[in-house]
């Protein structure tokens, strides 16, 4: 038996319990962390494999001072809320439909007053993707002294994929493209 303490280094030695403890305690957070992630990843993937579908229309009417036209539905989103760039609240709105067969645009803004000699706001109509944009014109004032503009496109062109709006104030006899932007909008927000 003299040699016995020679032979400790060959017997097998177990880790303390608190070491084996602790490696039951990294495998069940590993679990709990991959069933968090799991649940993520499964949860994104169903919001974006869902359908979101918005009630279609079926007629608009238009009522004017002699008769109310129905217009077919082909435009959705007919209506806009025009937002001042300066104070980012409302400053007035837009509608758009299909009248005859042409795109119609009536807009109305509470706009600061301008030297008109020098200067006019310009109205606008702008398709995100590809990017385009058409000038729908310069807007007056009503009686109420609020800029307005009623507008029909030309019929061989299809404005449906222009949804959003600027105001511009332009120069007078300056460049035609669009100058500061003063108020924007679009048709379904």
């Amino acid at each position: 038996m003299k040699y016995r303490s020679s032979y400790k280094g060959l017997q097998q030695r177990r880790p303390p319990a608190f070491a084996r403890s602790a490696s039951k305690i990294n495998i069940r957070m590993f679990a709990v962390v991959a069933g968090f992630i799991l649940l993520f990843a499964g949860s994104l993937f169903l919001f974006r494999n869902t359908k979101h579908e918005k009630p279609a229309m079926v007629s608009n009417t238009v009522s004017t001072t002699d008769t109310a036209m129905v217009i077919p539905a082909t435009l959705s989103n007919p209506d806009a809320t025009l937002l001042g760039l300066s104070t980012h609240k409302p400053v007035g709105t837009a509608t758009r439909a299909i009248v005859n067969g042409l795109f119609h645009m009536n807009m109305s803004a509470t706009l600061p007053g301008i030297d008109r000699a020098s200067q006019f706001y310009q109205a606008w109509i702008v398709r995100p993707v590809p990017y385009d944009y058409v000038s729908a014109g310069e807007m007056v004032t009503n009686d109420l002294g609020s800029f307005v503009l009623d507008w029909n496109g030309s019929s061989d062109k299809d404005y449906s994929g222009y949804t959003d709006l600027v105001i511009t104030l332009q120069a007078r006899g300056g460049d035609i493209d669009p100058q500061i932007h003063v108020v924007e909008g679009e048709f379904g927000k």
